[in-house]
């Protein structure tokens, strides 16, 4: 039975709160981002820089090498003076350098002209604690009783020992090796630290132990496993296209039927392709719920109650955007009109381009053809009120890529029991929606309805869930009271909302191999090539027995 519909919005989500900013506001990423995390880890959007890795584990092992007080409150009062001179040091070889956390108030401070200059902290997330999550997922420490993360005596110690050495013979790098406090530092001791700690030149020994950490020849687990093999599929790209490799690259590979990669990477590029099945439901979503909002704020007077119907119906209405944004994927006849056109019969089109070369892997279907999650995504990019016209499409393309799913009550698609009840789930909503679409005859413009209003029902789902757990935070970006719906248009977090997507991270996958040498203008380097052959050799072993 469809459950889908039985459990209603809140009518009413202004309860006096602060209205507040907040990313996800359909809470459809929330998929995308556990379908993410299942296949790489260790890793973040706000990981600038690998090598700062290797500066964190020492930071560790200084300050437990000096015995200092088990808390965390010491322990990043030490942190933020280490990461000052980090930031100030590396500014001061190079103004222009990226990658480095702190970089604006470095520049600002060496700009003043003071010497000495103040180590105080520069950012309210210290890399302590940025870098702290990824560095247990990649094994460099652990969490225990202490205060303090612990460094993993396989991984975190020897790197940590490692820098040490290299830092030792300058001043400042002697001082913090010792637990000393260091409040205020000469422009020229800096300039001395700069030169080791330099974040876009690890040392090759550094960047061997990097390697180890991020690629390990023993996995201990089948993370590991996943974020060895999707760190091969970029290596791998990156030695076919003989450059480095793009994000438009990796998701080409991951839908395409005949795959370029190496065999042992087909299973993680199925992985890959789960995880564009969710991105562009987020996606669409999010652009629609862009689109309604703005056609709320132009609707009527500020502050009036609107019927909601009345509201999608302004975006309805534009045929001639709807009927470009179909006919542009050869899905509508120019003659033909979106609205009254039957959605069986659209759904018909979809079917056909995407029947050539049908084959299915690991339950889900690939198929030859332009019809695919990346090119909607990048077609939503460019559309105003005609982005609704492709929600169907989406959520059709959702269907045939799962149909063949297995067992989804106990191996639910989106990775977590429960998921797919609350974030749109394409076993538990989208496929019996789209089925019972062709079997009641729907019209398209029915269906464009429905899921408009379906966009708003999810956020405000997400809205008032999230002010039950926090009352003084309200994200919602409009009023709902019954069938009407009332614009906040003279709140800041609606004007500014714009629908995007989940960051798949790979860009940084990419920008850390460059950074590790591993791949360069041209493509693979020789050690890249050599990293390559080991990460096959280590997905064809299988996991230990």
């Amino acid at each position: 039975m469809d459950l889908s519909g039985q459990q209603a919005a809140p009518d009413w989500v202004d309860l006096g709160s602060k209205a507040s900013p907040g990313l996800d506001l359909t809470g459809l990423r929330l998929p995308v981002q556990a379908v993410s995390n299942q296949l790489l880890d260790g890793i973040t959007t706000i990981t600038p820089s690998v090598r700062y890795f290797s500066l964190y584990s020492w930071i560790i092992h200084s300050y437990w090498s000096a015995r200092l007080p088990n808390s965390w409150r010491s322990f990043r009062a030490f942190a933020n003076q280490v990461e000052a001179a980090i930031a100030l040091g590396n500014i001061l070889r190079n103004p222009k350098v990226t990658g480095v956390i702190g970089s604006r108030g470095a520049l600002s401070k060496i700009e003043a002209g003071d010497d000495p200059l103040s180590l105080e902290a520069l950012v309210k997330q210290p890399v302590v604690n940025i870098y702290s999550n990824p560095s247990v997922e990649l094994g460099l420490t652990h969490s225990n009783d202490a205060e303090i993360p612990g460094l993993s005596l396989e991984r975190g110690e020897p790197l940590a020992k490692l820098v040490r050495s290299e830092l030792y013979s300058t001043r400042l790098g002697s001082l913090f090796s010792d637990g000393r406090t260091v409040e205020v530092a000469s422009r020229s001791d800096l300039v001395e630290f700069g030169e080791p700690v330099y974040l876009p030149e690890p040392t090759p020994e550094e960047t061997q132990l990097l390697v180890a950490a991020i690629l390990p020849q023993e996995p201990r687990s089948d993370r590991e496993r996943h974020r060895i093999a999707t760190y091969a599929c970029v290596l791998g790209l990156a030695k076919l296209l003989g450059r480095p490799p793009e994000e438009t690259d990796f998701f080409s590979e991951v839908q395409q039927v005949s795959r370029e990669l190496p065999e042992p990477l087909h299973p993680i590029l199925d992985g890959w392709l789960r995880y564009s099945v969710r991105d562009v439901l987020a996606v669409f979503h999010e652009r629609v719920l862009e689109q309604v909002i703005r056609a709320l704020g132009e609707s009527g007077e500020a502050g009036k109650p609107i019927p909601n119907r009345e509201v999608v119906g302004s975006l309805v209405v534009d045929s001639d955007q709807h009927r470009d944004a179909l006919a542009d994927l050869k899905l509508l006849a120019r003659d033909e009109d979106p609205l009254t056109i039957r959605f069986d019969l659209v759904f018909q089109r979809i079917l056909s381009a995407t029947a050539q070369k049908r084959v299915e892997s690991a339950g889900l279907v690939r198929w030859d053809g332009k019809l695919m999650e990346w090119s909607l995504i990048n077609s939503a990019r460019g559309l105003g009120d005609g982005v609704l016209a492709l929600l169907p499409v989406a959520w059709s393309i959702a269907f045939l890529r799962t149909e063949q799913w297995p067992d989804p009550r106990h191996n639910p698609f989106e990775g977590r029991r429960g998921l797919g009840w609350s974030r749109i789930g394409v076993y538990e909503v989208v496929s019996p929606a789209i089925l019972r679409f062709r079997q009641e005859d729907w019209t398209y413009g029915e269906v464009m309805v429905e899921l408009a209003l379906r966009t708003i029902d999810q956020h405000l789902r997400v809205s008032w869930s999230r002010m039950a757990v926090d009352t003084k935070r309200d994200v919602a970006l409009l009023v709902s009271e019954g069938s009407r719906w009332r614009s906040r248009s003279g709140e800041k977090h609606v004007s500014e909302y714009s629908g995007g997507r989940t960051a798949s991270r790979l860009t940084q996958v990419a920008n850390w191999l460059k950074q590790l040498a591993l791949i360069e203008d041209d493509g693979l380097t020789p050690e890249g090539r050599r990293v390559l052959e080991c990460c096959l050799a280590t997905l064809t072993a299988g996991p230990p027995r």
